[in-house]
């Protein structure tokens, strides 16, 4: 699991937005308009939410690479496996079996 949180930049997130919310705008008129589309309690309050879900990944989309951090693969490591850090293979497991 990464350690990193996602970075949000304010001043490029709230550029996007209205623009996400303008073309949400624009389709739901188009669908009026040339389809005969009638819009539903759910319409407005889905809008509102997927448009922010949008302008947010829109605006990590549209981020420099500075603003993600770069891991190692040092940093992830297995601990549980006692073999990971030997340069050796792993050794077959061995079965105990008794014989009368």
């Amino acid at each position: 699991m990464m350690g990193g949180k996602l970075p949000f930049v304010g001043r490029i997130f709230w550029k996007i937005l209205p623009a996400v919310f303008i073309l949400a705008f624009v389709v739901f008129f188009v669908a009026i308009k040339f389809f005969d589309y009638e819009l539903t309690n759910a319409d407005i309050g889905g809008s509102i939410i997927s448009g922010i879900l949008a302008s947010y990944l829109l605006h990590l989309w549209t981020l420099p690479a500075e603003y993600f951090p770069v891991y190692d693969d040092e940093d992830y490591e297995d601990e549980d496996d006692p073999d990971a850090d030997s340069d050796e293979p792993a050794s077959p497991v061995e079965s105990s079996s008794e014989s009368s």
